[in-house]
């Protein structure tokens, strides 16, 4: 199934960075597809997952975002750690 692993992970980063933030993650085979489509397809399935996971509330567009490409990066291969206790 192609969207299993789409925008499977919200972290709300306000707190690392002072400002309102998410940073949300892909896994598997979604992640795959967002290394070759278009970063509005990808922010488009992003809104739409918080959107239906928060249905009473209004969400707004994204006034920015970053799409990054961990698969296609040499040292991060597609990896990363952890969520530490209390990052979120």
């Amino acid at each position: 199934e192609k969207s299993k692993g789409a925008a499977y992970m919200f972290w709300n980063m306000v707190n690392v960075c002072g400002a309102p933030m998410l940073t949300c993650l892909f896994t598997g085979h979604a992640a795959e597809l967002c290394e070759d489509q278009d970063d509005t397809v990808t922010i488009d399935l992003t809104m739409a997952t918080l959107r239906s996971v928060h249905p009473n509330l209004t969400i707004p567009d994204p006034v920015k975002f970053k799409v990054s490409r961990w698969g296609k990066d040499p040292y991060a291969r597609g990896a990363y750690s952890h969520v530490a206790v209390g990052s979120s």
